[in-house]
């Protein structure tokens, strides 16, 4: 840092300390120097200001320099501002109490010269220095964080909405351990008749792992869109897929790192699931009838370990109703704060205790008790969940009134203000119309989206001004679903208290009886807190839409 640049602060009681300090810093170059002739107008000049280097005084009136040198350590945005201490040479005990207390170095009066201008130099180096790795670090942050939503990016967050012709309701998601994790996932159409799933698990963390993962995936993808309409229909199985995305990944795999894969292929119009399982946990299979059991086979190598590792297909029938969880070691091996294990007991206590819920709904209540689980432990690993299940239905393919049924989905961008309600009870009506909705069923919808909608539009952005939100609605054969997302302040209406625990009086905030009542006629309510955006979903079975009247 040049000394015609750096900005110093000189404190001290005595005018002629200040006087004589300020001239000889002026002789070696420093000319932004400012003054203080006590602790609280320094502290005063330093929130206002920026400084570079503070020359303090130990004994002064009011704040003396033990005083001011704690109060800038415990500032957040002046901890970092080196600090000189000036004595007596009778006061060398007190200088070393200052450097315990965080100062950088120490000048005695009377000054002498040479001192200070190598102390004030070495002082401003050590600042430069400092300031080029913070800003090393936060640009660093900054690239990983980027790679981490990049990541995410990656693997999708919607997924194929169920019809006659793919009976698959289907959900995921991946909870990295570091900014950049290691595991994967997909779900997909792979042909018709064929979808395709599978969970993965790279060895090691981090970044490396990371690019190790997105290779992966995208060789997946890539060679069931290039290989499979190559092969004859009896030919496509996940072991010539899991052979040749092996095969590009064993080269120039300097790092010797390798991936444990479930790659599967469910055959939609009998129910055969045919798998591969390279060195993965056992899936879990629950069936409609709730017996739970392990989808096992012979273990097999990992992938990227051996160029000529040969892989055998294995398969399992699933029923309608039945449902395959997939996860990474992640799961079973996360640790709570005792050292305690989540374990196999726990996870197969908690997939008998949600027995009948959707994929999605499994997957938050794993997830969520996973979190209940750890608390506030560190994440040894990343924890990556894919279910499945074969839809109920998929036997006739027809809704209530005996008519091929379709999936729909309308997506809206409203304005915060009470008319755009108009449009979202409009879609509704249409999807209603369109899908055979029972009319008690859209009664209820349409009143979830009036309290939750207007809830946003009423009290999401208190300082005013013009805001939109986001408003999907997605009807299939089991259930409707609504996703609504704003950028206003946060508001979970799980929270919201039940109305004989309200406070007297005008309604505070949002929430209350009406969110009470939504939360008691729909299926699911779930919340969570993004990037600075509210995504709330509202899940509303369509198990009884035959008897309603």
């Amino acid at each position: 840092m040049k000394a015609d640049n750096a900005a110093l602060l000189v404190v001290d009681d005595n005018e002629d300390n200040r006087y004589t300090l300020t001239r000889r810093l002026n002789r070696e170059g420093y000319r932004n120097l400012s003054t203080a002739n006590d602790g609280r107008a320094a502290l005063d000049m330093l929130r206002a200001g920026k400084f570079d280097l503070v020359l303090l005084d130990i004994m002064m009136p009011e704040l003396n320099g033990y005083e001011v040198l704690e109060q800038l350590k415990a500032h957040a945005q002046l901890r970092d501002i080196p600090v000189i201490m000036i004595s007596a040479l009778e006061e060398i005990d007190s200088v070393i109490r200052c450097v315990e207390l965080g100062a950088e170095d120490y000048l005695s009066k009377p000054f002498n010269p040479t001192l200070l201008r190598a102390r004030v130099g070495a002082s401003l180096e050590k600042k430069r220095l400092r300031d080029a790795v913070r800003e090393s670090l936060a640009r660093l942050e900054q690239e990983i964080e980027g790679a981490r939503k990049a990541q995410l990016n990656m693997l999708p967050s919607r997924f194929p909405a169920v019809s006659p012709q793919q009976p698959v309701q289907v959900h995921a998601l991946m909870d990295p351990a570091r900014e950049v994790g290691g595991d994967l996932y997909d779900a997909f159409c792979a042909t018709e008749g064929l979808f395709c799933l599978l969970v993965g698990d790279v060895s090691g963390k981090g970044a490396a792992a990371g690019m190790f993962m997105a290779r992966t995936r995208s060789l997946v993808r890539m060679a069931v869109a290039e290989l499979l309409p190559r092969l004859a229909p009896h030919e496509r199985t996940p072991a010539q897929i899991a052979e040749a995305v092996n095969r590009e990944l064993c080269q120039d795999n300097r790092e010797r790192m390798f991936v444990t894969l479930f790659l599967g292929f469910l055959d939609v119009r009998d129910g055969t699931l045919a798998y591969i399982n390279a060195g993965h946990p056992l899936p879990y299979l629950r069936r409609s009838s709730g017996e739970l059991e392990q989808v096992a086979g012979k273990p097999q190598a990992p992938l990227a370990v051996r160029a000529a590792t040969r892989y055998q297909n294995q398969a399992v029938s699933l029923q309608p109703g039945d449902m395959l969880l997939v996860c990474t070691d992640g799961v079973v091996e996360a640790m709570n704060e005792a050292g305690e294990l989540y374990g196999a007991a726990r996870l197969e206590a908690l997939l008998h205790a949600t027995g009948g819920e959707p994929p999605q709904a499994l997957v938050e209540a794993l997830k969520c008790d996973i979190e209940a689980f750890t608390g506030g432990a560190p994440k040894a690993d990343d924890v990556t969940l894919l279910a499945l299940r074969l839809w109920p239905g998929c036997s006739t393919g027809l809704d209530a009134v005996g008519e091929p049924a379709r999936a729909g989905e309308i997506e809206l961008i409203i304005g915060n203000e009470l008319a755009q309600m108009t449009r979202v009870s409009e879609a509704m009506d249409r999807l209603a119309a369109e899908h055979g909705l029972a009319p008690k069923l859209l009664v209820q919808l349409q009143v979830a989206l009036d309290e939750m909608v207007s809830n946003v539009i009423k009290y999401a952005w208190p300082e005013g001004g013009s805001h939109t939100l986001q408003v999907r609605i997605v009807v299939d054969l089991s259930q409707v679903r609504i996703d609504i997302c704003d950028d206003g302040r946060p508001f979970d209406p799980r929270e919201s208290p039940a109305p004989q625990a309200m406070p007297a009086g005008p309604r505070p905030r949002p929430g209350g009886l009406g969110v009470h009542m939504v939360r008691q006629f729909i299926d699911r309510l779930a919340y969570e807190r993004i990037d600075n955006t509210n995504r709330l979903t509202i899940i509303k079975l369509r198990r009884t839409d035959a008897t309603q009247p």
